[in-house]
């Protein structure tokens, strides 16, 4: 770094509009005329857009990422990016042990075809670890997996896909899974497959997730096998086997609106839940219930009377994180801590030379209600309210909160739990115990550290409050009420984040609300300058900040420090995202 800021500069922005600057970017066809050509002059870690338009012929077919960690998307999603294979070949085979984070995202495949073999639109083997992510995959044939094959060891995770109206001549219509493959297939519909056993889903070994998917209407049968369906609409499956009802369920009115699965026209619905209206109709659409996973927890409209054309079929799109706004907190030298002569100071408030060498962004407010249920369909919270903090968290469910947000966004998670890195925290929560280590090259969400969230509650000021003002009664303080939520105004009780005056960063409930979880084990401030400090090397307890709706006000300051167990939670406990402000690399 050259220089230290001698003050924080402020930029707002929402988090789907923060993008990290990383490996290259390959453009077909501005770059390359073909996709095989594209991969074949990438390097693992690069990401290759391809525009709209329908690809065929050699090098669009058949296309292998040969062992490299690569991201193939569309550049606009499925609906004008084709791939044609013209009934000569598969669309993608990945077979070299292509790792975690390979990605092959948003294309509509048609006409595939794998004469006598397997997978007819895409063909995964030999421990490949490759995400599918929003395809449309339709009108391809095989003889095992007419849409998608796995086997051999492959840990395939198909996400937000349509498969529908492909055929198999032995084994799934719609996707296979053999051979000790892992897969995943989350919030995809299958419908409308044909084949002589497993229509939709045939599942012949290994280990199989199903998540809030649509499989229906499909021949001769739904599904072979014995996956694990939670949250899902699977057509005669019962509850009892994890489906919560033989017909989904969705809203029709919101900002995100996505269209609905349809099977044939002319029949009592056009689609498993609803009709489409009269031939003259527009499209029916979908949106999200707050963002809430759980399909049971949606509503359903239509007319229920059938069509005398065909209704086209679209799918369900992953749910998307209720939008968080944020701001960059630049690198800056700090005293951290609290003046001896500040009235209801603590002994573990000793100030000492901070340097925070690197810039972040913070979340303006806390993780609000709705968006915990952008990602976790049961919201914990004792005070319930969209626009609430989320509280009656443990520290690990902020964890995992904090990678699924990432990993909805496509960021990079920060959070593991081996110390190789290698495998994503993961949980439903509430979690109580785990081991959690932290990449901090990663780009994703992740919990402040200590000192991130003193800079930051301070924004270059020195006093018990945020605001300049110091503290006048240790416990109820008229100086705290336009800033902070606690024991004498809240009504005891959390209250909407954002509502009282912000801190000169732009960010509010910095004082009281909910105490935040931060990343640190509790332990003694160092002495001396120290630079990026994480906390104490061991210990029992995490450190959280900013006081509560609970508290005293002398518990909402600045510098007050507090800590618990990560595995407890209580009603006064939230937390509050930060990430990295991506580097620049050379031109």
């Amino acid at each position: 770094m050259n220089h230290l800021i001698p003050c924080l500069s402020v930029s707002i922005l929402i988090c789907a509009a923060v993008h990290s600057v990383s490996a290259d970017t390959i453009f077909v066809p501005d770059d390359y005329a073909t996709i095989q050509g594209a991969v074949d002059a990438a390097s693992s870690g690069d990401t290759i857009l391809v525009a709209d338009d329908t690809y065929s012929g050699a090098g669009n077919r058949n296309i292998e990422f040969d062992g490299k960690q690569l991201v193939v998307a569309s550049e606009n999603g499925p609906e004008g990016c084709i791939l044609d294979c013209e009934n000569s070949s598969r669309a993608f085979s990945l077979h070299n042990m292509e790792p975690q984070g390979t990605r092959i995202e948003g294309f509509t495949i048609i006409n595939g075809y794998a004469n006598n073999s397997e997978g007819g639109g895409i063909h995964l083997a030999a421990y490949t670890q490759v995400e599918v992510v929003n395809c449309i995959i339709h009108g391809c044939e095989a003889t095992y997996g007419g849409g998608i094959f796995s086997d051999n060891g492959s840990q395939p995770r198909i996400r937000n896909c349509l498969i529908y109206e492909n055929e198999a001549s032995s084994k799934a219509g719609g996707i296979y899974t053999g051979n000790n493959a892992t897969a995943l297939i989350e919030l995809s519909t299958i419908a409308d497959n044909t084949c002589g056993s497993g229509g939709g889903l045939y599942c012949e070994s290994g280990s199989v997730t199903v998540k809030n998917c649509i499989i229906y209407a499909n021949s001769s049968n739904q599904v072979s096998g014995s996956p694990t369906i939670t949250y899902s609409a699977v057509q005669g499956i019962t509850e009892s086997n994890g489906n919560i009802n033989d017909n989904p369920l969705f809203i029709t009115a919101g900002e995100r609106m996505y269209l609905l699965s349809s099977i044939d026209a002319g029949q009592a619905s056009d689609s498993p839940c609803l009709d489409a209206g009269d031939d003259d109709a527009e499209d029916i659409y979908i949106t999200l219930h707050t963002g809430t996973l759980a399909m049971d927890e949606m509503t359903v409209t239509g007319d229920n009377t059938g069509d005398a054309d065909n209704v086209a079929m679209g799918y369900h799109y992953v749910r998307l994180p209720v939008p968080m706004t944020f701001v960059e907190i630049n690198p800056l030298q700090f005293i951290m801590g609290s003046p001896a002569s500040e009235s209801c100071r603590l002994s573990d408030e000793t100030q000492h030379t901070v340097v925070v060498t690197r810039p972040f962004f913070m979340q303006v407010t806390e993780v609000t209600q709705n968006h915990w249920e952008s990602v976790f369909a049961a919201n914990p919270s004792t005070f319930p309210g969209g626009d609430h903090p989320v509280e009656y968290i443990t520290w690990y469910d902020a964890i995992v909160f904090c990678n699924e947000i990432s990993d909805a966004e496509g960021l990079e998670t920060c959070y593991y739990s081996d110390a190789a890195m290698t495998t994503p925290f993961t949980g439903t929560p509430p979690i109580t115990s785990g081991t959690v280590y932290w990449d901090k090259t990663k780009d994703g969400y992740r919990l402040p550290t200590e000192t991130e969230w003193e800079l930051a509650c301070r924004a270059c000021t020195a006093t018990a409050y945020n605001n300049g003002d110091d503290i006048l009664d240790c416990y109820e303080d008229d100086t705290l009420d336009p800033l902070g939520w606690y024991r004498y105004n809240s009504g005891d009780s959390t209250q909407d984040a954002g509502t009282l005056a912000p801190n000169g960063n732009g960010l509010y409930d910095m004082h009281g609300n909910v105490w935040e979880w931060c990343w640190d084990i509790y332990g003694s401030y160092p002495s001396g300058v120290t630079m990026d400090p994480l906390g104490a090397a061991s210990g029992s307890n995490r450190v959280i900040r900013g006081g509560s709706y609970s508290g005293y006000a002398k518990i909402c300051r600045s510098a007050q420090r507090s800590y618990e167990t990560p595995g407890n939670r209580a009603p006064n406990r939230g937390m509050r995202l930060v990430r990295w402000v991506p580097i620049p690399e050379c031109p």
